[in-house]
């Protein structure tokens, strides 16, 4: 159920070496979270069948990596706001969360990696 960094990952730019790009760590995710239209929309980019911003195909790039990895390369502030991210996308649109968790991870390989890494608070 939790298997789908989203927004989460969602709150990525860049791939580098060692961590993702820090570009975004000025998004606001708050605003995105509070409204309902504009957090369907990334979630309908995400699962391709929306359009996107050029941060939503980032975003959407950057995704399953980030959810094979449990966010290995984000920075702190980005785990932060990929777990507010996707608890808030699991509530407010869990038909859109489900159907990103059956995209990026089918066979269920990662599931409990990434519902341990949504709990944490490092």
């Amino acid at each position: 159920m939790k298997v789908v960094i989203i927004l989460a990952t969602l709150i990525t730019l860049v791939l580098t070496q060692d961590t993702y790009s820090s570009d975004l760590e000025n998004f606001d995710i708050d605003e995105l979270l509070e409204n309902d239209r504009l957090l369907e929309s990334y979630g309908k980019c995400l699962e391709y069948k929306g359009p996107c911003t050029s941060q939503g195909r980032e975003f959407r790039k950057l995704m399953p990596e980030a959810i094979r990895t449990n966010c290995l390369k984000c920075t702190l502030k980005q785990r932060e706001m990929v777990r507010k991210a996707a608890k808030a996308l699991n509530v407010k649109l869990p038909k859109i969360w489900n159907e990103l968790v059956k995209q990026e991870d089918p066979k269920g390989e990662f599931k409990q990696k990434f519902e341990d890494f949504l709990q944490r608070s490092d």
